[in-house]
Order: structure tokens, then sequence, then C-alpha cells
């Protein structure tokens, strides 16, 4: 072993040895940092993206609220306008006190039996089946209910009624109105109107 040692002591080529080993060595120990490095600096990057993603976003949480609000509002202003299952006894009692404030006196009302269909996009609410091919469904159902309201009342009185029902602000389309004169001597009117209300339900 000694004899080893002192050869390559006495080597000419002993720098080229110890200088190749160096470098051996050294890239042994700097090739894994290398790649440990680089893993570790795209780490980083993708952090920071993360981190400027998150910034961007929670920049826009003040805006992104105020238009759910806007919508919100809207949607409730629109369900508002609605006569589904559970807003039919408030319209009910509506057009009873629309009646009485006019100076009418309700005969009858009644509300009938509620058709549904598919809803489609541009569709028409009034149309009884708008399927087509080429129209695109929604996840929702259109909801027909037919309300039938006979009142008797002055002329005048009935006119009013007429006005405040158009005005109530409900989605309904009049579907048939009838006015005739009654009572003795004629002198009053009764009104017979049969109104499609709508509404949207999911499906």
């Amino acid at each position: 072993m000694n004899d080893l040692i002192d050869k390559f002591c006495a080597s000419k080529r002993r720098w080229l040895i110890v200088t190749a080993v160096t470098i051996l060595i050294g890239l042994l120990t700097v090739l894994p940092l290398s790649d440990e490095y680089g893993a570790l600096c795209e780490e980083r990057s993708m952090l920071e993206q993360e981190l400027a993603d998150s910034l961007r976003v929670a920049n826009n949480l003040p805006k992104l609220d105020q238009r759910l609000k806007e919508k919100l509002n809207e949607l409730n202003e629109v369900e508002s306008r609605t006569v589904d299952e559970e807003a039919v006894s408030d319209f009910r009692s509506r057009l009873i006190a629309i009646a009485r404030d006019t100076g009418c006196r309700v005969r009858r009302i009644s509300f009938g039996s509620t058709r549904s269909r598919q809803w489609y996009e541009d569709d028409n609410v009034m149309a009884s089946d708008a399927s087509a091919a080429d129209r695109k469904k929604t996840p929702f159902a259109v909801e027909t209910r037919p309300v039938s309201l006979s009142v008797t009342g002055s002329t005048a009185s009935v006119r009013k009624l007429i006005g405040r029902v158009r005005s109530d602000g409900v989605m309904q389309h009049v579907k048939f109105l009838e006015m005739r004169s009654s009572g003795k001597n004629r002198q009053s009117v009764q009104l017979d109107i049969e109104l499609w209300c709508y509404s949207l339900a999911s499906v």
C-alpha cells in the first residue's frame, strides 16, 4: 500500500489525477444540489403565481360581491312578480283587496289547474308548446296558472279594477275578458276575466 502511495507521489501525472478526482467529487456533489435548486426555483415560481392569483381574486372580491347583490336583487324582483304555488294565496287576497278598494263586489274567484312545460332559450311564455329542434333547453319549466275572476260594480269601478290588475306587476296575460250589464235597470256591470299567471320552476 505504501509502495502504491510512493509511486503516486512520484508520478508526474499525479496533479492530473488529483484534479480529475476533485472535479468528479465536485460534480457528484453539485449535480444533486443543482437539481434540488431547480426544483425549488420552479416551486417558488408556482407559489408566486398562486399568490398573485389569490391577490387578484382578493382585490376583485368587493366587485364580485356587489355584482352578486345586484343579481340577487334582480332575481328577488322577478320572483316577486311570479305566481307559484306558494304565492297563490297572497295573489288571491290581493285581487280581493283590489276589488274592494275599487268598489267592486267579488262574485267568484278561482284558480285552475297548473300547466307546465319545458322552458327553452329565447322562449315565448305565451306559447303552449315551444319545443323546437334548434332551441336549447334550460333547467327550468314554465308554469301557467289560470285565474278566473268575476266581479260586479259600476262602470267606473270596473275600469279602475282592470287598471289596478294590469299594473299589479304580476307576470300575467289576459286570456279572456267580457263585460256586460247586470243588476236592476242594467245600472251595474259584470266583469268576467281570466288571467294566465306565470312562474318558473326548476326541472
